[in-house]
């Protein structure tokens, strides 16, 4: 899950220093502006094509947790790489976050990065 944060950026590069070498196919979901943030990462995913990782970008629409938990269902995911804000708990308790939906409903390895 990709959106316009920093938090974002270090799961994004978690992947890229940690992942890539045994996770040859990366799924990168888009919230916000899809064709400023594809520009952004798109010199990572170049050089993810030439090291041999089958990179796929998807703009989401709707709501993230939703979108990743229908991909987690798909069965054609292993693991979910996300960035955390570290938002103050009741914030997340009254408003959701991604994260905690995807903890909640994953029967994956989730990787969280802050």
């Amino acid at each position: 899950v990709y959106e316009e944060s920093s938090s974002a950026e270090n799961a994004f590069n978690y992947y890229l220093n940690e992942l890539s070498l045994i996770n040859r196919e990366l799924t990168v979901l888009i919230k916000g502006n899809f064709e400023t943030i594809s520009r952004k990462i798109e010199e990572k995913i170049t050089k993810l094509n030439k090291d041999g990782i089958n990179v796929k970008v998807e703009q989401c629409h709707g709501s993230l947790a939703h979108r990743a938990t229908e991909i987690m269902e798909t069965g054609v995911i292993d693991t979910f790489v996300l960035g955390s804000h570290g938002k103050h708990k009741l914030t997340e308790y009254l408003l959701g976050s991604v994260t905690v939906h995807i903890i909640r409903k994953s029967s994956l390895p989730v990787f969280i990065i802050h």
